[in-house]
């Protein structure tokens, strides 16, 4: 059975296409390389001038500790708690679970640690 002339390839079938093929290639790669080093001097710069990343949390430390005393009295559910703070249960659940972490870490940093500013740039 033949393809006719509109058969596809991955890879150009001649010397100089894949040549032409392999440049571009390194080129797109110089310039992902590029973006990063700069994505990352970016967000070292911004650093320095004590910028951070991610979404501000949605509790304040006083609200932390206010919502784990109404929890542990065990008058209100979480769903409660969290109508009284503005925010859902499961935001009530994530913060108190994360306050009975080990010590010397605050809620904010637990809950906030995917948001570090060092990842996000490319790979």
């Amino acid at each position: 059975m033949n393809p006719g002339p509109y058969k596809k390839t991955s890879t150009p079938p001649h010397p100089g296409g894949r040549l032409i093929f392999h440049i571009f290639a390194s080129l797109t790669e110089f310039e992902r390389h590029l973006i990063k080093e700069r994505t990352h001097a970016g967000l070292a710069a911004a650093r320095a001038r004590g910028r951070t990343g991610g979404r501000p949390p949605s509790l304040t430390d006083d609200q932390i500790t206010t919502a784990r005393k109404l929890y542990d009295q065990q008058d209100m559910t979480a769903a409660q708690i969290g109508e009284v703070l503005g925010v859902s249960h499961s935001t009530t659940y994530q913060y108190y679970s994360a306050t009975l972490s080990p010590p010397g870490l605050s809620a904010q940093s637990i809950i906030h640690s995917d948001s570090n500013i060092s990842t996000v740039g490319m790979n």
